[in-house]
């Protein structure tokens, strides 16, 4: 499986990256998600830029190929600028589909920069449970 990480943000794409990088690697592929919305702990507060508690979504993602999880995340988006909008359910609405830079650009807000912090690290015990790993895999944590 070869990662096409910068692919994940340009807009116009027809497929998400997680798509693309399972067909190359002859796979298939699928995604379980959840959202809710609740109060920014701290330190997504802090990376988002917005109040500490400030409401957001929380949309809880499960990238499977071949049916064995690869990829577990949470995306965050402040409600401040996606609430009461069609995007204000990342996965749900005519605009679901798309990627978050297109998704943005609905509601007039551009996605110029994005900047990841990567960590290599020994898995949580919920991270190892949920990607069916055992504690001496190392996981990247992006933030």
């Amino acid at each position: 499986l070869t990662r096409v990480a910068p692919a994940r943000y340009r807009k116009g794409r027809s497929a998400r990256t997680f798509v693309d990088e399972a067909a190359s690697a002859g796979q298939t592929s699928d995604r379980a998600t959840t959202t809710s919305q609740i109060q920014a702990p701290d330190d997504i507060a802090e990376r988002l830029g917005i109040e500490a508690g400030a409401q957001v979504s929380d949309t809880e993602y499960l990238i499977t190929m071949d049916a064995v999880p690869v990829t577990w995340s949470h995306a965050y988006e402040p409600l401040e600028l996606t609430g009461g909008t069609e995007i204000e359910w990342p996965n749900d609405g005519p605009y679901g589909h798309l990627g978050i830079a297109d998704r943005f650009d609905v509601i007039g807000h551009q996605v110029i920069e994005v900047e990841e912090q990567l960590t290599f690290r020994a898995p949580t015990d919920a991270e190892a449970a949920k990607l069916q790993i055992t504690a001496g895999v190392g996981v990247i944590e992006i933030k």
